[in-house]
């Protein structure tokens, strides 16, 4: 459903949709890490920002733009662990829903009228890490 849904969608409205017009998907900072767990998901999420992107290529020419947000941790109340991944920021806490809803807003707004068949990373900086080089910089000033 992260992949066929969006397409459906974007087929369908995207033929009664007027120029300027604007969809934004939603996918996830998994796209470009990979998991352990849950690896149809992070598949999925790579699949629908290549569907954004072919999305932007086709439509792009009746002048509707196609993007994607792709959210890291966010505090939404599912989250099992959030302070790990808060730690792991370079922010040092995770997105509020309201971070991504700016974003959106952003991407739909005609301030980003040249702007399509991209994805907007919005994750405090969490796909920039390393792990072992942040341990390695902590060890490296201890008190830190």
């Amino acid at each position: 459903m992260n992949v066929t849904a969006p397409l459906i969608l974007a087929h369908e409205i995207g033929l009664s949709m007027s120029t300027g017009a604007s969809i934004v998907n939603i996918g996830s900072t998994d796209a470009y890490i990979g998991s352990f767990r849950s690896i149809a998901y992070s598949a999925s999420k790579a699949a629908l920002l290549s569907v954004t992107r072919s999305l932007a290529n086709v439509l792009g020419s009746r002048g509707i733009r196609v993007n994607a947000v792709t959210p890291g941790w966010v505090d939404s109340g599912i989250l099992t662990e959030p302070y790990e991944a808060a730690r792991l920021t370079p922010l040092g806490r995770n997105g509020k829903p309201d971070d991504i809803a700016k974003t959106v807003v952003f991407l739909l707004s005609t301030d980003a009228s040249f702007i399509t068949g991209a994805s907007l990373v919005v994750d405090g900086g969490y796909t920039g890490v390393d792990y072992f080089m942040k341990k390695e910089h902590e060890w490296a000033e201890p008190g830190k």
